[in-house]
C-alpha cells in the first residue's frame, strides 16, 4: 500500500517524468518483443527451407 501512494505522489508531482518513464518502459517491452520474434524467425526460416 506504501508503494502504491508513493506510485500516486510520483504522478501527481513529476507528471511529465513519469509519461517519460512509462513510454521507455513500453518502448523497452515492445523492442525485446520484437527482438524475440526476429530471433525465431532466424533460427525457424533455415528449418523450414532445409
Amino acid at each position: 500500500m506504501k508503494d502504491r501512494i508513493l506510485d500516486i505522489e510520483i504522478l501527481v508531482f513529476f507528471p511529465d517524468q513519469a509519461r517519460q518513464f512509462q513510454i521507455a518502459s513500453h518502448m523497452l517491452i515492445a523492442s525485446s518483443f520484437f527482438i524475440h520474434i526476429t530471433w525465431y524467425l532466424f533460427l525457424l526460416v533455415p528449418h523450414f527451407l532445409s
